[in-house]
């Protein structure tokens, strides 16, 4: 079942903190267990997901568009975490109904995608559930290992989401410190490109990943219409 673990992976913190998904304490510890890699039976980890709204209606929204059966395939759940082609296949009116039947949006930002920067931008930040300064730790980001100490590694290539004024930007790369927790991902190494999730590593990822998942992030960010422009070292 690894989109179903995928699923849950990103959602696990935030599930934590009380952001998202099912607040129960027996739900909670399947999360945690099913993670761990216990065997739990595939419908209870689906009704647990399905428990996820956040999340959850844009993996119908992905699988929708792109004709794909189920909306927990990794396919689906791929596209919403971290990126893919298949977010270019949503059309807006149909993107557009669903934020506002969901999350009642009145309206969203042209050229907005399904993915989860979107979500950050448009529904926690708008309705008041994150505060400004925690949106860049709610957007998933990317990273490349530099050092591993313990639980806790460094990463470099780290582009901290900052605003000044009205504007939303990108700082210039930079080195962060975030939390390992080996349950998550297991087998860091030097030189790994990682996402990144309230503060802790979620998941290795290859060189097309990280693309998509800059990509879309910052679609996203310039759609939101915040004046966002992007800082670059020299």
């Amino acid at each position: 079942m690894p989109a179903l673990r995928l699923s849950l992976i990103y959602g696990f913190r935030p599930n934590a903190l009380g952001l998202c998904g099912p607040q129960e304490e027996k739900n909670k510890k399947i999360i945690s267990d099913f993670i761990g890699g216990k065997d739990i039976p595939e419908k209870t980890m689906r009704a647990i997901i399905e428990n996820f709204r956040g999340a959850y209606p844009y993996y119908q929204m992905v699988a929708s568009a792109s004709k794909i059966k189920d909306p927990l395939s990794e396919r689906a759940v791929r596209a919403y975490w971290t990126g893919s082609s298949d977010l270019e296949k949503a059309r807006f009116a149909d993107f557009e109904k669903m934020a506002k039947d969901r999350f009642f949006l009145k309206k969203i930002p042209a050229g907005s995608l399904p993915h989860h920067s979107f979500h950050v931008l448009n529904v926690g930040r708008i309705n008041g559930k994150l505060r400004e300064d925690l949106l860049d730790v709610c957007l998933v980001k990317w990273g490349r290992v530099k050092k591993i100490f313990g639980s806790e590694v460094s990463v470099d290539n780290y582009e901290e989401l900052k605003k000044r004024k009205n504007t939303f930007y990108f700082a210039p790369k930079s080195v962060k410190e975030v939390a390992w927790d080996k349950k998550l991902v297991q087998n860091l190494k030097i030189g790994d490109w990682v996402s990144i999730h309230w503060r802790n590593v979620i998941e290795k990822l290859n060189k097309e990943s990280v693309r998509n998942l800059k990509k879309y992030t910052k679609i996203n960010l310039r759609a939101y219409g915040s004046g966002f422009r992007e800082k670059t070292n020299k």
